[in-house]
């Protein structure tokens, strides 16, 4: 008799542990079952982000690519029909270099006296890409206050840099440089 209820006692104890796992059990696959819809939604997220970028490009370039700024982007600059590299570099400073395609010379860009008080520094560049458009805005800018605004004629592909809701620059080929074309108040 001893050992029935003790034996009742442990089935009614091994019952009550399994109802206990399958729960347990449930609880855990419907919390892997949410997990990669988070993950969808983070994809969705990135997708919408790029897609409202591109919108808000497409009012300022009719033909353009926008890259990762890890990238390095490889794409003729010069119009001398070989490809150059264009990189960001990686340190703290984030300073932007071309590579001829042809002479292998490495220009740092931001030194061109266009580039102004801005410098060499593109640490404030959230996004870059090209531009294949013949022609693009340019705000004039002079003593730190806007005098007016104007089109410049590009003659080759040229690199975009923008600053997420404040605007940016070009940066084109011209009389045997790299100049800035300035596209932000």
């Amino acid at each position: 008799m001893k050992y029935s209820k003790l034996t009742s006692l442990l089935l009614i104890l091994a019952i009550l542990s399994c109802n206990e796992k399958t729960t347990q059990s449930k609880i855990e696959t419907k919390t892997k079952i949410a997990q990669p819809s988070l993950k969808n939604d983070t994809s969705e997220l990135e997708k919408e982000n790029t897609s409202n970028e591109e919108s808000l490009l497409k009012g300022e370039f009719k033909n353009f690519e926008i890259f990762n700024l890890s990238d390095t982007i490889k794409v003729d600059l010069n119009g001398d029909k070989i490809l150059d590299f264009a990189y960001l570099s990686k340190n703290d400073a984030k300073q932007m270099f071309i590579i001829d395609g042809q002479s292998k010379i490495t220009t740092k860009i931001g030194l061109d006296e266009s580039f102004g008080n801005m410098g060499s520094s593109f640490n404030w560049v959230d996004s870059w890409g090209t531009t294949n458009d013949k022609e693009t805005f340019e705000i004039i800018i002079e003593d730190n206050e806007i005098i007016g605004d104007g089109k410049i004629e590009l003659t080759n592909t040229s690199l975009f840099v923008r600053k997420n809701e404040a605007g940016g620059g070009v940066i084109t080929f011209k009389n045997g440089k790299y100049i800035w074309v300035h596209q932000s108040d």
